[in-house]
């Protein structure tokens, strides 16, 4: 009976810290762009850095993982495609999600968007009957009295949603909109100056991933732009994300994705010292490693005050004060009369930290704008 109720007592907390975490980190998948390929498992010297990193419990004071203010998205419909029905229908679907939810301002939202004059036009851009009934009845109809209430952007927008491709057809578009022939080329489809139509926001990125999803099946396009709480300068950079000509912790904040292949994930406990995620991205050579984990306390090399302590068993020491080019492409340095030598572990550590670093391509965390202005201004 006991240990029936330790079981249910426990059971919960293990589903809850352990299992629902694993699940949701068992869907998440590398974020291809191009021939990049974001994260790769660490291999060599790296790999074995990690294990170096973990035994010395350096997880323990330095954090991996850069926090950020909550980014947010706005999504705009950028190609209208040519399933009116599907398009609505789905814009229809949203609607009532988010009246469900008594979330009015994003129902609103989704009303405004489908009676846009814009996608309306673009729309009957995208159909048989616009592309084969006569130019001469053009004029009689509705979409024709829509052109003449909207002004140049509003028809280039237009224009831009209903992603024409053939050359005939937008050449014959543009002159339905009265827009004048674009310079070079006369058949381009102009883009509008801003993205398309706001469909709704700002979500969180879960939400507005879902929200994406459900509207290509209606065969639009959709872009996703972040809304990102700017960087205020001479707020305390502390463990953010920062700017303004100094070494920042990131570039952006850290995500799921960053962790695909790290077990376990060595986010840190105390977090006494600086946060390592972007360390390779702020400190390019090894000199300054190797130097800062014999003397952390060393000018120009760590700080006075620093309560970490010194790894000189990671170093093997001669005496002597001239160093051979071996030596210096290997790491090895002058200090007290001596040459101190980094032994294989160092250097495995030193190339671990110099594998951490996050690039700035996951559309989930994209780097944030300085924002100029001072605390005063706010």
């Amino acid at each position: 009976m006991l240990i029936a109720c330790i079981f249910a007592a426990l059971a919960p907390a293990w589903f809850g810290l352990v299992y629902g975490p694993a699940r949701q980190q068992a869907k998440v998948a590398p974020y291809s762009r191009g021939e990049v390929l974001y994260p790769n498992d660490r291999v060599g010297l790296a790999k074995m850095g990690r294990d170096v990193y973990r035994a010395n419990g350096c997880y323990h004071c330095h954090s991996q993982q850069v926090a950020q203010g909550g980014v947010q998205y706005n999504l705009f419909l950028i190609g209208s495609g040519a399933n009116r029905e599907g398009l609505f229908a789905a814009m229809d679907r949203r609607v009532v999600a988010a009246e469900k939810s008594k979330q009015d301002g994003q129902a609103k939202s989704w009303r405004d968007a489908k009676t846009a004059k814009s996608l309306d036009l673009a729309l009957f851009l995208n159909t048989d009957d616009f592309k084969i009934i006569e130019e001469s009845k053009l004029a009689v109809r509705a979409e024709a009295g829509v052109v003449d209430k909207l002004d140049e952007a509003g028809r280039l927008e237009a224009l831009s949603l209903a992603g024409l491709t053939d050359k005939v057809e937008v050449e014959r578009a543009r002159r339905f909109l009265k827009l004048p022939q674009a310079a070079g080329n006369a058949t381009a489809p102009h883009q509008a100056k801003k993205p398309g139509i706001l469909l709704v926001g700002p979500l969180a990125w879960a939400e507005a991933k879902t929200v994406v999803v459900a509207m290509k099946n209606a065969g639009v396009v959709i872009l996703m732009e972040p809304e990102l709480t700017p960087i205020v300068a001479g707020q305390p950079a502390g463990d953010i994300v920062a700017r303004e000509g100094h070494a920042a912790w990131g570039l952006r904040r850290s995500a799921s994705r960053d962790y695909l292949y790290e077990t376990p994930v060595m986010l840190g406990s105390q977090r006494v010292g600086p946060d390592l995620a972007h360390i390779g991205g702020r400190w390019k050579g090894d000199a300054w490693h190797y130097q800062h984990l014999y003397n952390p306390k060393a000018e120009g090399f760590g700080h006075a005050k620093s309560v970490m302590p010194p790894y000189r068993f990671l170093f093997t020491y001669k005496p002597g004060t001239t160093l051979s080019a071996a030596e210096v492409a290997q790491g090895s340095f002058v200090s007290g009369g001596q040459v101190v030598v980094p032994k294989p572990a160092a250097r495995a550590l030193v190339a671990y930290l110099q594998s951490l670093q996050q690039p700035d391509l996951l559309p989930e965390a994209p780097a944030p704008k300085l924002k100029i202005e001072s605390r005063s201004q706010k």
